[in-house]
């Protein structure tokens, strides 16, 4: 947090943001319109995923948008110099983390789901990142 309300004011957005401290498990912070997560649920199994998740559809506005940044695995094999990164950045967390791991759209819905967010979209804006848009359900 150290900085943030500094580049906050440098942007012009420090009336439009507030800053916050808390463990993500429990809850976040309540009656946002809209939540950003940036690599954050890869970093997690799917039980401690879906409680992030949950935290956020227990805040979010009814008519809020839950945006997450994402690998965004393919369905099948392929073999993309985009594909090959994501098969390997899957195989980092397998190997460095305690259950997070890459998702493949359909697992994002199921994932969603459990926290009562439908997924609206994916935007694939870049060769191996993703946003993943859901709004609670």
């Amino acid at each position: 947090m150290a900085g943030a309300e500094r580049v906050l004011a440098e942007a012009g957005v420090p009336d439009r943001c507030r800053i916050a401290d808390g463990d993500f498990f429990d809850a976040v912070p309540d009656g946002g319109d809209v939540y950003i997560l940036q690599r954050v649920v890869h970093d997690w199994d799917d039980a401690r995923a879906k409680a992030i998740l949950q935290s956020c559809r227990a805040a979010i506005q009814p008519d809020g948008v839950l945006l997450l940044i994402e690998v965004v695995m393919p369905n099948g094999l392929e073999t993309t110099p985009a594909s090959r990164t994501k098969a390997f950045w899957d195989l980092q967390m397998l190997l460095v983390s305690q259950g997070g791991r890459e998702r493949s759209e359909h697992q994002f819905r199921d994932l969603l789901g459990g926290a009562t967010f439908a997924l609206t979209r994916v935007i694939h804006f870049h060769p191996t990142f993703s946003l993943v848009e859901a709004r609670p359900s």
